[in-house]
């Protein structure tokens, strides 16, 4: 369980080094749970990245393309 503000920092220095160039969603959650995501599309080459604050047991926090490969579109 990590914060959103971490999960985001981390995930963006990842894909970064991976080239992409990511455009991040408003951040949605429940304040009850809180229980909190959000999601990130590169602009070049559409990679996806999710965020989840409290993942399933069997899950991670940062998963998605944009975390495991690099930019289609090599910049």
């Amino acid at each position: 369980m990590s914060a959103l503000s971490t999960l985001k920092k981390r995930a963006q220095q990842t894909t970064k080094y991976r080239g992409h160039r990511m455009q991040w969603g408003e951040p949605f959650g429940n304040a009850t749970t809180l229980k909190f995501g959000q999601h990130g599309t590169c602009r070049d080459c559409g990679a996806h990245v999710w965020l989840d604050t409290h993942p399933a047991p069997n899950s991670i926090g940062i998963s998605g393309l944009a975390v495991a490969i690099g930019c289609k579109e090599g910049r």
